[in-house]
């Protein structure tokens, strides 16, 4: 499966723009360069040679870079970007439709290249760094950098004609030289940041998919192990039905005598699971019994009393909006039996000690 990116609508028209031009224009030439050949003129020989260096030329830096980043771009491929951008400077010299398509895509191209997001993750210390700068500043890079594009391509036409040019011109065009180059840079530099980025992320879905999968197959050839079982069949079977079921728990479930609380907690834990309450096992020392608990006819048959203890769990790191919670307790030893709150018992459920 390939990673896709959403395109902003000027990016998608900055695609299709570029993938006409660069078809027609590689499609035209080619007619063109052929047409020259199979002519019988003397002169077509020579004409051929000029038009097909010209040709080769707008292929090569143009026409082909155009195509292939148009085409990459409407294909979601976050490499496209960069096609897309170097022939954007380019056209930035072909005053003034050039330079005006070729504003836009730089505009659209770092504008939209960066994204805010990324995974949730466990918060750690604050850690000092720049500013992030927003899409407006890049939006006045882009137009400084157009503004001042007309100005290096006015002085280079005045100087390559040698006419005498406007004083303004000849004082601030070496300042516009490095704007151009600047907002150049800026562009080609978060252009390759944002890929950069989106490389990461991909990467990063990329491994989540592997490990599901690593796990999918672990989990099937684990079912295939257990209907092999007379015994285990039965849970492959409620695995499969959507319930979790770890090998600890298949064990603690198969062994009626067996506890998994401490010594303050496991007279009781004993006598649910004797007196036919499902009890199961979540992890380590810490279990989930089907059942009410009648504290008095508790207290008095069993000893609940510090380290041990019964209540309602403490609301801290929950929300407002989760149902309360009860549960036997040991402090010293962290473990702890799960039961059923009373106010959210279903009717029928058992009540311990009966």
């Amino acid at each position: 499966m390939t990673d896709r990116t959403r395109l902003s609508t000027p990016l998608r028209v900055i695609a299709w723009i570029y993938l006409i031009l660069g078809v027609l224009g590689l499609a035209i030439g080619t007619a063109l360069c052929i047409g020259l050949g199979l002519e019988s003129d003397p002169r077509g020989p020579e004409a051929l040679a000029w038009i097909g260096f010209f040709f080769a030329i707008a292929a090569i830096f143009y026409l082909l870079p155009a195509t292939i980043g148009g085409l990459g771009l409407l294909l979601g491929k976050p490499w496209a970007r960069i096609p897309v951008a170097i022939v954007s400077v380019l056209l930035l010299f072909g005053f003034p439709i050039g330079t005006m398509l070729g504003g836009y895509a730089l505009w659209a191209v770092v504008s939209t290249s960066v994204r805010a997001g990324g995974a949730p993750g466990i918060a750690g210390p604050p850690v000092p760094r720049m500013r992030e700068p927003g899409p407006l500043f890049g939006l006045l890079v882009a137009m400084a950098g157009i503004g001042a594009g007309f100005v290096v391509v006015l002085w280079a036409g005045f100087t390559l004609h040698r006419d005498a040019m406007p004083l303004v011109i000849e004082q601030y065009h070496l300042p516009a030289i490095l704007i151009v180059a600047a907002a150049i840079t800026y562009g080609l530099y978060h252009v390759g940041r944002g890929v950069a980025r989106h490389d990461r992320r991909s990467g990063a879905r990329r491994d989540a998919r592997s490990k599901h999968a690593d796990w999918r197959e672990a989990q099937r050839l684990r079912l295939i192990e257990m209907r092999g079982d007379p015994i285990l069949s039965a849970y492959a079977d409620r695995i499969e039905r959507g319930e979790s079921w770890s090998d600890a728990q298949i064990a603690y479930d198969l062994a009626p005598d067996m506890s998994a609380t401490c010594a303050h907690l496991a007279p009781v834990e004993l006598a649910m699971r004797r007196a036919g309450i499902i009890v199961k096992l979540q992890f380590g020392q810490i279990v989930h019994a089907a059942c009410v608990i009648d504290e008095p006819a508790l207290r008095a048959r069993f000893a609940v009393a510090l380290p041990a203890w019964y209540g309602i769990i403490p609301d801290y790191d929950r929300s407002y909006e989760d149902p309360p919670a009860a549960a036997l307790g040991c402090t010293e030893h962290g473990a702890l039996i799960y039961v059923i709150e009373p106010g959210q018992a279903p009717p029928g459920s058992p009540v311990f000690p009966a």
